[in-house]
């Protein structure tokens, strides 16, 4: 009796190891699992943290774009402006400088103007102005206006020291320019009167060099001006 006692105890003690060894592998395996579990857990948890990081940098950047751009469309409306003001700065020293100009005309016409036909041209500083037009820096020379009457035409003469066109190098050329004056409503076009040219000798044998033309009435030269002057004629070879 004792004796089956025992081996039905055995029986039993032996049935359950082997269900607890049977049952050790599927526990691990559940470990492991629960393990790994776990791991995806941390894993989305992180990818999720990193996500909301991202978005919020992303944000940030977009936020501090914007913020650029903004800041880009201001500098670039101030250069505009600025650009603006510096144009109307430009304009308005240009007009300045036509009002100078046009000031600096009328001091000389005042200075220096004829009213009776005649003009008397005293050329100063000769060999400079000589030196300038041989190396072409400054080829030639105005005469201050004048005119031929109060009421008359306005004109001037153009000088090259060292001669213009064929008589470059060789003579000195004078030329007659009709100018654009409030006089030429009343005036006859062309002009149609004889131009005469004199270098006056200023030594005691007092060989003044005179010539004179007249004018041809077909050429531009001796129409009404359209411009502040007309194209300058004359003689090219006027002195040697």
């Amino acid at each position: 009796m004792f004796s089956q006692l025992n081996d039905k105890q055995m029986k039993i003690d032996l049935s359950r190891t082997t269900t607890a060894a049977a049952r050790n592998p599927v526990a691990t395996e559940l470990e492991e699992l629960y393990e790994t579990f776990n791991i995806l857990i941390d894993g989305i948890e992180t990818w999720t943290n990193d996500e909301q990081r991202l978005t919020n940098e992303s944000f940030q950047i977009q936020t501090a774009l914007l913020t650029l751009k903004e800041d880009l469309s201001k500098v670039k409306l101030s250069i505009e402006e600025s650009n603006a003001y510096l144009e109307a700065i430009k304009h308005n020293q240009n007009i300045l400088n036509q009002d100078f100009t046009s000031l600096e005309e009328k001091i000389n016409d005042l200075q220096y103007v004829s009213y009776d036909g005649t003009l008397i041209l005293k050329i100063i500083n000769v060999r400079e102005k000589m030196t300038d037009a041989q190396s072409e820096r400054q080829t030639s020379t105005y005469s201050p206006p004048f005119y031929s009457s109060p009421n008359g035409y306005k004109m001037r003469a153009r000088l090259y020291l060292n001669g213009d066109g064929n008589a470059r190098r060789t003579h000195m050329s004078l030329f007659f320019v009709l100018m654009r004056s409030s006089n030429d409503p009343i005036l006859i076009f062309p002009f149609n009167y004889k131009v005469i040219f004199c270098l006056y000798d200023q030594t005691p044998q007092q060989r003044h060099i005179i010539d004179s033309f007249r004018p041809d009435i077909k050429s531009n030269s001796f129409q009404r001006p359209r411009s502040n002057m007309n194209i300058a004629s004359g003689i090219p070879k006027f002195f040697r």
